[in-house]
């Protein structure tokens, strides 16, 4: 569980500390005077009030204990009607995670739909099989080695990588499973946005090595920097851990992982893209293959994505507070998201396309890039202009990689993430209010953005943290998909690549495509011309039917 769910719990409990307390006297029996009733309430806030400060000076695994883990059952005391409160308020929060977790997870299913209908139709099998994998391999690592390297903080502090807890070995009295789901979609997303990059060339021995390494390793250590209570750019340091000592004193604002998550898949793909090498033929001519699954897909990524964002709270029963700041993250949320993709629409056709799903499709998606660092940090307003300008930023940035670098990033998941990720950085450096800053329970000293007359030290750190991220995942991935292309097992070989990795390496394609039969046409309220005329549109326009026999699995 992330540091900043302290604050909201221990509020929650010095106003269940208070009620329980005046219970108590007024119940029947319980005859106290007006005197000692006041005192009573005055000493159960205080101490429920005193567990803010210890928590706020707790290292992770305390937290847990001062908020009444049902594991540990140390603190709040069995019995009473505090205690009560207390524990359904903890019941209720891992409610809210496990539906959060469920909402990241599904994510998988629109990356997978918007990936399968952005490549060739001689790769949708390939493309399926690697998302579908993908969660698989990320939970294995991420219970093996990679919970561990994010958040296994010890009484050494580490700044750099977590030590203990691998296997979720004494796991249990320090954090829930709730929070390990919550933490393991994450990672399979961050592993995702690399075979979008990659597709339709990659061997899927090459997509298993690259996912382990990723979610086993590189993506941990940035999250134990950013989101640990040690890591060097936490805005979440404790005193037990680091003397309170915040990077620059604000550390990072990344609340939901515009750095953690979307720079290193990101940059990981355009790093696996740039070795591979672009696909045979004339690559920058190939197109979306299925418009539909494209749209799906990212209405699944932006439903998914309030579990992303929203889920980031941690808490949905702090008091007002958490459910209050759960709300105003999902508006955030939609505000960026909805900006940025009727910029995008505007801004491509103005370059000359045709209005185009495909390019409002990766707009909204910049645009949920864009504000997942910020959404509890800034304004509604705020979310609107950074939704905008993350739409100039994935469509400048998508001609700089393909056109100025030459690099096939089949998905532009470079421009939607990499770029789109350190915006979103930026726009919590520049947005963030004091109002907001506290709402979202981010410590002392709250430093507003430069835009509200901060002193740019987010700012500044918030160009620290790129530069640590992008040097991080560069000095891992690139020697690494370097090495596989030097041993032939990153690229699969140009026979295959031109008959379609489907059917050289899947034992078929996911289907096929066919004319219509023009016996067809004449059926129903079709009449013949109609049905030639709409076999002609349909095969000019790219269109294509599905036959409705399952396709050979042998090649």
């Amino acid at each position: 569980m992330l540091p900043r769910s302290s604050y909201l719990c221990a509020t929650a409990l010095a106003v269940a500390a208070a009620t329980a307390a005046a219970t108590q006297c007024t119940a029947p029996g319980g005859a106290c005077t007006e005197a000692e009733t006041k005192q009573m309430i005055q000493e159960a806030v205080k101490a429920a009030l005193l567990s803010v400060e210890t928590v706020s000076a707790s290292s992770v695994q305390e937290q847990r204990r001062l908020l009444g883990s049902p594991h540990t059952g140390t603190w709040p005391p069995t019995g009473g009607v505090a205690a009560q409160i207390a524990a359904t308020n903890i019941a209720m929060d891992t409610m809210w995670l496990l539906i959060c977790a469920v909402l990241v997870f599904f994510m998988q299913c629109g990356f997978a739909m918007v990936e399968a209908g952005a490549v060739r139709h001689g790769s949708v099998k390939s493309i399926l099989f690697k998302n579908l994998l993908d969660p698989c391999f990320a939970a294995l690592t991420f219970w093996a080695f990679g919970y561990g390297f994010a958040y296994g903080g010890s009484d050494d502090p580490n700044v750099f990588i977590g030590d203990k807890f691998f296997f979720l070995s004494n796991f249990e009295s320090v954090d829930s499973y709730a929070n390990f789901l919550f933490q393991w979609a994450f990672a399979a997303t961050a592993a995702t946005i690399v075979s979008g990059a990659v597709a339709e060339r990659c061997k899927i021995e090459a997509f298993f090595m690259y996912n382990i390494l990723l979610t086993g390793f590189v993506y941990p250590v940035v999250v134990h920097w950013v989101w640990s209570a040690e890591g060097f750019l936490s805005a979440w340091v404790t005193s037990d851990s680091l003397k309170g000592k915040l990077f620059a004193d604000v550390g990072m604002v990344d609340f939901a992982g515009c750095g953690v998550v979307h720079m290193v898949g990101g940059l990981a793909g355009l790093i696996g893209a740039s070795v591979l090498g672009p696909r045979s033929g004339e690559w920058k001519k190939y197109g979306t293959h299925n418009a539909p699954l494209v749209c799906f897909g990212t209405f699944v990524l932006w439903m998914g994505w309030f579990g992303f964002n929203c889920g980031s709270t941690l808490l949905f029963n702090g008091g007002d507070q958490s459910s209050h700041l759960a709300s105003k993250v999902a508006v955030t949320t939609v505000l960026s998201a909805a900006s940025s993709g009727i910029t995008s629409c505007f801004i491509w056709n103005r370059l000359g396309e045709a209005w185009s799903i495909e390019r409002t499709c990766n707009g909204i998606l910049a645009g949920l890039v864009g504000i997942t660092a910020a959404c509890a940090v800034v304004e509604c307003w705020a979310a609107v202009v950074g939704g905008i300008i993350s739409a100039f930023i994935y469509t400048f940035a998508s001609i700089f990689v393909k056109d100025k670098l030459g690099i096939d990033d089949v998905l532009d998941a470079a421009a939607v993430h990499f770029f789109c990720g350190m915006w979103g950085l930026v726009v919590a450096a520049l947005f963030a209010s004091k109002e907001a800053l506290t709402l979202a329970a981010y410590p002392e000293p709250q430093i507003e953005g430069l835009f509200y007359g901060g002193s740019g030290k987010r700012l500044g750190v918030a160009v620290v943290g790129i530069l640590c991220i992008t040097a991080w995942v560069t000095a891992i991935m690139l020697p690494f998909f370097m090495l596989l292309d030097k041993k032939g097992m990153l690229r699969v070989a140009f026979e295959a690549e031109v008959e379609g990795i489907d059917k050289t390496e899947m034992g078929g394609v996911g289907y096929v495509y066919t004319k219509p039969d023009p016996s067809m046409t004449k059926r129903g309220s079709w009449a013949s011309k109609e049905g030639e005329n709409a076999e002609k549109h349909g095969i000019e326009m790219g269109q294509v039917v599905v036959d409705a026999t399952p396709a050979s699995t042998t090649a």
